[in-house]
């Protein structure tokens, strides 16, 4: 029987994806464990400066459709990600970009294992005209679907 999704693992899909992403040694170097956040940081001035950095939203909760009978029901969940760096380091941002999919695409097991299968990466869009306290940054957004099935 497949494992079903919880609320809880809805909640806990930022520290899953956080874990997955922290797995690669390549992508620890630039972005650390403090670089990874839940909801967008504020930008910190002069050396405390914390880009590169990845935004990791918790999947949707709500569930307009209701199962009786302790049935299942399958749903798609969609997590999106930003990488937010430096316009400086635009040369950069599509071999950030790149791996940041190959991580998620080689680590599906740990989703597999929290309940969530049919998992498919996107780019969404990179925005090189973003302005964020006087601060030029480059916008990475991906989409992360997830299926899973959900009890009631």
């Amino acid at each position: 029987m497949a494992i079903s999704v919880t609320n809880s693992t809805q909640l806990s899909t930022y520290s899953l994806i956080k874990t997955i992403l922290l797995k690669d040694s390549t992508l620890k170097l630039k972005i650390t464990s403090n670089r990874i956040y839940n909801f967008e940081p504020k930008l910190k001035t002069g050396a405390g400066q914390k880009i590169p950095y990845i935004v990791v939203n918790v999947p949707d909760q709500d569930n307009p459709t209701l199962v009786l009978n302790r049935q299942t029901k399958i749903k798609e969940f969609t997590v999106i990600l930003e990488l937010v760096m430096d316009y400086t380091a635009k040369d950069n941002v599509v071999d950030y970009c790149n791996r940041i999919i190959d991580i998620i695409e080689t680590n599906y097991t740990d989703l597999n294992a929290s309940g969530y299968y049919n998992i498919e990466m996107v780019l969404d869009d990179i925005n090189d005209q973003e302005v964020k306290d006087s601060k030029e940054l480059i916008r990475s957004t991906f989409s992360l679907t997830l299926t899973g099935a959900i009890s009631r």
